[in-house]
């Protein structure tokens, strides 16, 4: 069996939330939250998250699938390359998500 490996690069963010009092952490290219009362512990949970799903369409082979029903655009020149959805919604959530506490990461993913 010929193993495919794909990386992909995806921005994760958080932020506090005055209303609920919770922090949270929001990937947008995977259209994936989670939250918490401690912004380290809701950053750790979406990566928990995002792992979990990784694993499942990896193990599913539906990893291609997966992405493109999340909007990503494949790229075959000159190799495989998946794109993430246009963020055009992003400068909305940058409105939105206003807090003292912000905090974003970059999310290193690699399918094998």
């Amino acid at each position: 069996m010929n193993e495919v490996h794909i990386n992909i690069s995806v921005s994760c963010f958080s932020f506090y939330d005055k209303k609920s009092d919770k922090h949270i952490a929001f990937c947008p290219a995977l259209n994936m939250s989670d939250y918490s009362s401690d912004e380290d512990d809701a950053m750790s949970g979406l990566d928990s998250i995002i792992n979990d799903a990784v694993e499942h369409a990896v193990s599913k082979g539906t990893v291609i699938q997966w992405l493109l029903d999340l909007g990503w655009k494949v790229q075959t020149k000159p190799v495989l390359e998946l794109d993430p959805p246009k963020e055009s919604f992003l400068s909305e959530f940058k409105k939105w998500s206003k807090s003292k506490s912000k905090k974003q990461t970059l999310k290193e993913i690699q399918f094998a």
